[in-house]
């Protein structure tokens, strides 16, 4: 079962709002494989409220919070085997997807039209963003199997995160553990493709839950088809992962959390022909037998103490990954990254005995340090090895507010670069409740953003096609957003709507040298400008149906003028839930489209250097049915009207697909 919760939405002119939801309704939307809730943190119909937990430096109530919030509660209870986690991202607003063929493959996303190495990545409170692989994450590497809940903070977040967070952040969690939890879960599926994905979780505590473990394992293969347009040879993905962690509690408000997460996998792939003298194929994807294994290990300890007034955290983290690629059998480069994280955070409740005052103050200090360390590896050229390293010193603190209708907070913090020039970034949220009976909020935020050169930028070499700069400057960017939530017929309807604008400068970008035949990155002048309008709206049509839609216009320019690669300007999701077999199953038909939008072209022979990818709608459906206390069936077609369609120039869809599975509770 899944529940989305957005806590903004944003408003504009009137012109603007016009022009942005033109066709609106036409479109709508959003294809959201479970049960949603929207909005400031009120389930329909219920009294649950949703809290936040990545908005500030400590959880807040979602309907207090100024931010804008999207969440995602997946609930594994029956057994239901949810889709992949950039399948669920994908029918949120604000994000664009792009994958570079089958499951396996590059999947690269974008968050209100800023870069994938531009939006930071936690799981279960690690930053996951891959320091071997441009400092972003590979979202093919991540299955939802293990998830109970995600959060997608949008808009720059530096102030709070630090570097790499100017779209926002995605943050993961793995199921929580109730006190006195016993429980095992196993799941086998098998589809199209020769899909086959199986898996375990378990969770366990003592009776008072001073100590608590879960562990969560899964294994994926599938032989994939042949992303390439030319040739019969087929693009297959393994993926085997491990999660776990620990927890211990004391009386005395002391607690230990240890979490450790590994990843192996190897994913078939096909290269871009840019063979001298130039072939008939000439900057497309042929068949080539390359591979790409990546090892990745993730590793966080966590000491809490909880009082009162007072709360410590001492944290340390570790981001480990090994990627290495081959071609025709043989290691043809590699790299590998690591980052090192220590934080620690002080946070205090003003007034937290005060019982007479209704307004609330909280105020959060710490510091961070970080440590990057980075190996490039080029068997057949000695120049490019090398190996690089990175440190930086933050400094932070936030106030939080809360009063009978106004909710405000704000952020600030400093970093000290070893490499780059200091940056000092700031953040300010508000939200106030426009009537007393709290069905209307309006919605405000304001924040700066940073992200520095990744190595391979700075150092990179690959023989006559790339060549670091080592004088890259960072990235940066303001953004701010406006905007309203408004609930209906007893709050068993929620609209929202967001509109946002933000401004990049000293984008990084490619520039090619004619002379020398090598491109290398570099700072471009001028200012990136992204817009846009995210809408959504859950409604609870009756006591059975629940109909969710979403869309989102998007407008990004370069400084140039020229529209940025893969961000659709119009997207749009529309989803119909409804139980059936008197609640024991539930049947869902969703929708997706994904508008026209350009890519990167690389034929010599043209004298084009992008190409528009055409608009595509794709159609789903999916039958979860409880078999009986301990067994659930799952059965889902995807692309069920077979649509051909590009995400990547160059690059295949899988074409209609269909999974079917069976869990059971042990």
């Amino acid at each position: 079962m899944l529940a989305i919760n957005m806590s903004s939405i944003r408003l504009h002119s009137m012109g603007t709002i016009a022009h942005s939801l033109r066709g609106c309704f036409g479109l709508m939307l959003c294809a959201l494989s479970s049960q949603l809730i929207a909005a400031s943190g009120v389930t329909a119909g219920t009294d649950y409220e949703e809290v936040i937990v990545t908005a500030y430096h400590t959880p807040q109530p979602a309907q207090k919070v100024g931010a804008t919030v999207t969440s995602i509660d997946i609930e594994n209870e029956a057994g239901v085997i949810p889709a992949d986690t950039a399948d669920l991202l994908r029918n949120l607003p604000g994000i664009s997807l792009n994958r570079t063929g089958p499951q396996g493959g590059l999947t690269q996303l974008r968050l209100r039209g800023a870069e994938a190495n531009h939006t930071l990545v936690l799981i279960d409170g690690i930053e996951a963003n891959d320091p071997s692989l441009g400092a972003e994450f590979n979202f093919a590497l991540l299955g939802a199997d293990q998830l109970a809940r995600i959060e997608v903070l949008r808009g720059p977040q530096s102030a709070r995160y630090g570097a790499e967070s100017i779209g926002g952040v995605v943050a993961l969690f793995t199921p929580t553990i109730d006190n006195d939890t016993r429980e095992a879960n196993v799941y086998a599926q098998g589809g199209s493709h020769n899909r086959r994905n199986y898996g375990t979780t378990m969770r366990f505590a003592t009776e008072q839950g001073d100590f608590k473990a879960g562990f969560f394992g899964n294994r994926l293969t599938t032989d994939g088809y042949n992303i390439s347009a030319f040739g019969n040879e087929k693009d297959g993905f393994k993926n085997t992962s491990l999660h776990g962690k620990l927890i211990k509690e004391w009386d005395s408000g002391f607690d230990a959390e240890l979490t450790f997460r590994k990843v192996d996998a190897r994913s078939d792939g096909d290269k871009q022909d840019f063979d001298f003298p130039s072939t008939a194929t000439q900057g497309l994807v042929i068949d080539s037998g390359d591979v790409t294994e990546t090892e990745q290990r993730y590793f966080r300890l966590a000491l809490n103490r909880t009082g009162v007034r007072w709360s410590h955290n001492l944290a340390f983290t570790q981001t480990d990954s090994v990627t290495d690629f081959f071609s025709a059998q043989q290691l043809s480069s590699g790299s590998a990254g690591k980052r090192d994280q220590w934080t620690y955070q002080a946070s205090i409740a003003l007034n937290a005995n005060d019982s007479q005052t209704i307004a609330k103050s909280y105020v959060n200090i710490g510091a961070q340090y970080e440590d990057l360390s980075f190996t490039n590896i080029y068997p057949s050229y000695a120049d490019a090895n090398y190996n690089a390293a990175d440190s930086q010193q933050g400094l932070f603190a936030e106030y939080i507010y809360h009063g009978r209708r106004w909710h405000f907070a704000t952020s600030v913090r400093h970093d000290n670069n070893d490499r780059f020039s200091d940056a000092t970034t700031a953040r300010a949220t508000l939200n106030y409740q426009l009537d007393a009976s709290a069905t209307t909020h309006l919605h405000f935020s304001i924040g700066q953003g940073v992200a520095n050169p990744t190595f391979f930028e700075l150092f990179g070499f690959i023989p006559s096609a790339f060549q670091g700069n080592p004088d890259l400057k960072p990235e940066s960017s303001q953004g701010w957003d406006i905007g309203i939530t408004r609930n209906f017929f007893d709050a068993t309807w929620r609209a929202d709507v967001t509109y946002f604008q933000a401004d990049l400068t000293d984008e990084i970008v490619t520039s090619y040298d004619s002379t020398t035949y090598l491109s290398t990155a570099v700072n471009q002048a001028g200012q990136s400008k992204r817009e846009g309008v995210e809408v959504f709206l859950n409604a609870q049509v009756s006591e059975r149906t629940n109909l969710i839609a979403a869309f989102t216009y998007l407008d990004t320019k370069d400084p140039d003028g020229r529209v940025e690669v893969r961000r659709p300007k119009h997207s749009a999701r529309l989803a119909l839930q409804r139980d059936v077999l008197d609640g024991r199953g539930q049947a869902r038909l969703s929708w997706l489209r994904n508008g026209e939008q350009d890519d990167n072209e690389f034929i010599y022979a043209t004298t084009e250097d992008r190409v528009t990818l055409s608009a595509y709608d794709i159609l789903s459906v999916s039958v979860n049915l409880d078999l009986s206390d301990r067994f659930t069936w799952m059965l889902q077609a995807e692309n069920v009207l077979d649509e051909e369609y590009v995400e990547v120039f160059g690059y295949r869809s899988p074409g209609r697909t269909f999974r079917v599975g069976v869990s059971a509770t042990l």
